[in-house]
């Protein structure tokens, strides 16, 4: 009899096609999303520039100098704002420096989660984040902006059908990706953080300005060629 009940069972779906990496269809799907976001609605897509930048500053307070007292985000007119403060630390000019990095490096790190498995997970991680960031978040605007695209995230990851989650995941990177490279070129050399680096290490802003040019395309480059199935990392 148990016999009979096993051999009528479904078989289970292989694990391995829920871990599996994006399609190619489905990373141009999230990469033309991007794009029209990023060309045709600024005023959304800049936030995404804007929160990365940000939570890679309080990231850096946290891992180097001695923790975050807080974050603002804001739309001055067509400007898209924010300011990070800390306590400080010996070490805290590496947080303005992974500041200007944050865009490409959490699209890398989400292109390298996407590759290794579900979109699912990709989005939680995303998730996460974002609710850290959102803990120190001190004003109204940056609290709904940063609320609302962990909202959108969190609902693709938990009601979304797998090729949502998917496209959803593949969007989120392309469009850090993108915007890492807009923020490296629109704020090259008149960056204020820039100013602070040059104080504080002597280095001219135009180093700085080049090797955060170098680090956004550079990311660009690798996770564009991981999500396009031309390499694997």
């Amino acid at each position: 009899m148990l016999h009979l009940l096993f051999a009528a069972a479904p078989a289970p779906a292989p694990e391995a096609a829920a871990s599996a990496p994006p399609s190619v269809e489905l990373a141009l799907a999230g990469l033309g999303v991007a794009l029209f976001l990023v060309l045709a609605l600024w005023e959304i897509a800049g936030h995404a520039s804007t929160i990365a930048h940000e939570g890679a500053h309080a990231a850096g307070f946290v891992l180097f100098g001695r923790g975050v007292r807080s974050v603002t985000i804001d739309l001055r007119g067509s400007d898209h704002v924010g300011e990070t403060t800390s306590a400080g630390g010996p070490l805290s000019v590496l947080a303005g420096v992974l500041g200007y990095w944050g865009p490409a490096l959490f699209g890398l790190l989400g292109a390298a989660l996407l590759m290794h498995g579900p979109a699912s997970s990709t989005l939680w991680v995303y998730v996460a984040l974002l609710g850290l960031l959102l803990v120190v978040t001190r004003n109204l605007f940056g609290f709904c902006v940063v609320l609302t695209a962990g909202g959108v995230l969190g609902l693709t990851a938990a009601y979304g059908s797998p090729t949502a989650q998917s496209v959803v995941a593949c969007a989120w990177v392309w469009l850090l990706l993108l915007v890492g490279v807009v923020f490296a070129f629109g704020h090259f050399i008149h960056g204020d953080d820039y100013r602070a680096l040059r104080e504080a290490t002597l280095l001219p802003r135009t180093f700085w300005s080049l090797l955060t040019v170098i680090v956004s395309l550079g990311a660009l480059y690798v996770a564009g060629s991981w999500l396009l199935g031309f390499s694997r990392p």
